[in-house]
């Protein structure tokens, strides 16, 4: 069987959904609230933890670097949706693909992911749609007409890797937090603990849970594309939305200095 290849030049073809003409500005204008969410939100507690000293400590640096990915990744993805709700046809150049795809999965370990998308920049192509309203690492290696086992094993490594190595740590963080509450503290403590861990497990689960569908579905061609495109915009505006607010305000220290930042703005 022969394959013709596509220049690396030429353009892919986003195509998502299609939208009805009177739903189109109700939705920019949603997404531009989201995204105005998103940015005010992780930008806050970005400027609280690198301003104040007695937050240089590794769970807050962990907490500004996760706000760092949740604004690199759907800044990467809104605004270039947001202009593509009025366009019928969804062009977009091979390199600003790639560049939206490494930014989309930077949340994972730079130089795991660096070498993810260098297999499938590598990859010869003979397609040029994309059945999603972004780029990502396995559409990106579905336009290829050679033999793409690698990239596959590879993706589901690090999927697994970052997975196990995610999930240990909560399960080992909130199992000590748990046992100090439970055995040294009192009873109000004790609850605000379990609410508080339940809270975190709870957008964990959920995010888990809609990455995984993810990536079952993207590899089966057959699942629906309208449903593979809703969930891909979900995974990546209702994290970085709630990030800020379960994991950033709801911490004392961190919640504390926006308020006393805030009340001085308006003072």
């Amino acid at each position: 069987m022969t394959y013709t290849v596509v220049s690396n030049t030429s353009l892919l073809y986003l195509e998502g959904f299609s939208f009805r003409a009177d739903i189109v500005v109700p939705l920019f204008l949603f997404f531009l609230t989201i995204y105005f969410g998103i940015v005010i939100g992780n930008t806050a507690v970005m400027r609280v933890i690198i301003v104040n000293r007695n937050l240089h400590e590794p769970m807050y640096i962990l907490l500004c670097n996760m706000s760092v990915c949740d604004l690199i990744g759907s800044t990467a993805l809104l605004p270039r949706l947001m202009a593509d709700l009025f366009e019928e046809v969804k062009p977009i150049s091979f390199e600003p693909c790639v560049i939206q795809a490494f930014c989309i999965h930077f949340y994972g370990a730079f130089i795991l992911i660096t070498i993810l998308i260098g297999l499938t920049a590598r990859l010869p192509r003979c397609g040029t749609k994309i059945f999603l309203i972004f780029c990502n690492n396995p559409s990106l290696f579905s336009l290829s007409c050679v033999d793409t086992t690698l990239n596959n094993i590879y993706g589901l490594f690090i999927t697994y890797l970052l997975s196990s190595l995610s999930f240990a740590t909560i399960v080992w963080t909130y199992s000590k937090i748990l046992y100090t509450c439970l055995i040294k503290s009192d009873n109000r403590t004790k609850r605000k603990a379990i609410h508080t861990c339940a809270t975190h497990l709870t957008v964990y689960i959920f995010y888990e849970v809609i990455v995984l569908f993810t990536i079952i579905s993207q590899r089966y061609p057959s699942a629906n594309a309208d449903v593979r495109c809703a969930i891909g915009i979900l995974i990546m505006i209702i994290p970085p939305l709630l990030n800020p607010i379960i994991y950033g305000i709801n911490t004392k220290e961190i919640r504390r200095n926006i308020f006393r930042i805030v009340s001085h703005k308006i003072l």
